[in-house]
């Protein structure tokens, strides 16, 4: 008898996640044990950068739409994206990690949606992370594997001796940081945004988290401190940031950072312009419980559900002409010029650059038991509770999915 729905984990009596690849023994599962199994849920996928979407369906299959050379057409790999768990973008191009740990790629071949010449290498991944122009995938062995343009991180040769016991992989637009069980971090990629951390690595100790925008990173250590490398007006200054303590997360336009902290209040830093500096608006800056970013603006949801925003006006930094609508609001997300915001009445206002999703008006009266909403470069597509896709924006970029309008229905069921 079949299940009829996909599962995406095995959990045991103790509430611990099971190994997908490990036997049963391996598991430390014993006779008439019970396990649970997690049901996989319809998921989108896409980024700021990214020029299409990809969605697994609750069968474990793909569907793509959007720029088909650059992500939107899978149908050359379709027979290989089955059991499919998640998928991970560069700017043009996606990967797909499945059940038993293989990953499968399409899109914009030297961007990284042809890896063959690492296939054979590609086996027991457990993550992925993806540049604007390339992958690198952490396998079961803490290792690293990387494909795509050389230059911008899709060769780490240089640095395979060091990429032992990882934990972690972070981004720019052309470089990556990898962070190690004991706490340091190996970059590689374009040494101006990021791949070089040579000013600042006898800093980079007992690091526990590190976030990114286009052209810098910034690292936590589990003192609290921050250490900034990369473009410096990108906010990779590490002088900027080395009295900012107590933050909880940061979020990041493509040239500056925002970041929450414990009394949630933010503080922000990097290229002006770009949502670095919030001096206008700080004073509302008070109770936030999230920050979403477009490539060049922020928008803070707070507790009473008021939204904040800032950075250049014309991608989203300037919301007065919705501001009335804009309570209630549970979430926000970005495409690389507009925000799209979910309230709690499951319904969605949006603004900015009407061509990167700023303007839904075509498809508001469909914007109704909205769930997830997810960006694209210059699209929006969002989640329903009928297991539907509404898409708007760009056409080129996903804001038209009509040539999939039906594979993005009845999502909730199992088809496959």
């Amino acid at each position: 008898m079949s299940l009829r729905m996909g599962l995406v984990a095995l959990v045991n009596q103790a509430g611990t996640y099971l190994d997908g690849m490990s036997s049963l023994r391996q598991a430390g599962l014993r006779d008439k044990e019970t396990i649970t199994g997690v049901a996989r849920k319809a998921q989108i996928y896409s980024s700021r950068m990214s020029k299409a979407f990809a969605l697994i369906r609750i069968s474990g299959s793909v569907v793509t739409w959007g720029d088909l050379d650059y992500g939107g057409d899978c149908s050359e790999v379709a027979g290989q994206l089955s059991d499919v768990q998640q998928i991970f973008c560069s700017e043009g191009a996606f990967a797909a990690l499945t059940h038993d740990g293989r990953v499968v790629t399409w899109g914009h071949r030297p961007w990284g949606g042809q890896s063959c010449k690492v296939r054979q290498q590609l086996h027991y991944v457990r993550q992925v992370t993806g540049n604007n122009f390339a992958f690198a995938a952490l396998r079961g062995d803490q290792t690293v594997i990387t494909w795509g343009l050389d230059p911008y991180g899709g060769d780490s040769r240089h640095v395979r001796d060091q990429l032992v016991s990882i934990k972690a992989i972070y981004a720019t637009s052309s470089a990556f940081a990898a962070r190690r069980g004991d706490g340091n971090v190996v970059s590689w990629g374009e040494p101006r945004q990021g791949g070089d951390t040579r000013q600042v690595q006898s800093q980079l100790v007992s690091v526990r988290e590190i976030w990114s925008n286009e052209g810098a990173f910034v690292a936590q250590r589990t003192d609290g401190k921050l250490i900034a490398w990369g473009e410096h007006d990108f906010g990779g200054d590490a002088s900027i940031v080395a009295n900012f303590f107590d933050v909880r997360s940061i979020q990041s336009t493509g040239r500056a950072f925002a970041a929450i902290r414990s009394d949630k209040t933010v503080i922000t830093w990097g290229c002006p312009e770009y949502g670095g500096d919030s001096n206008a608006v700080q004073a509302q800056l008070r109770g936030v419980k999230s920050v979403q970013c477009t490539g060049a603006a922020c928008a803070a949801v707070r507790s009473d559900g008021q939204v904040v925003c800032w950075g250049f006006k014309d991608a989203g930094g300037d919301c007065t002409a919705v501001q009335r609508q804009l309570g209630n609001v549970t979430s926000v997300a970005g495409s690389s010029g507009a925000f799209a915001a979910l309230k709690s009445d499951n319904t969605v206002v949006t603004w900015g650059d009407p061509l990167s999703g700023g303007d839904c008006s075509s498809v508001k009266h469909q914007l109704q038991g909205v769930v997830k909403i997810v960006g694209s470069y210059g699209a929006f597509a969002a989640m329903r509770t009928d297991g539907s896709v509404v898409t708007w924006g760009n056409e080129l970029f996903g804001g038209d999915s009509s040539q999939v309008e039906d594979q993005l229905k009845d999502l909730n069921r199992f088809t496959g």
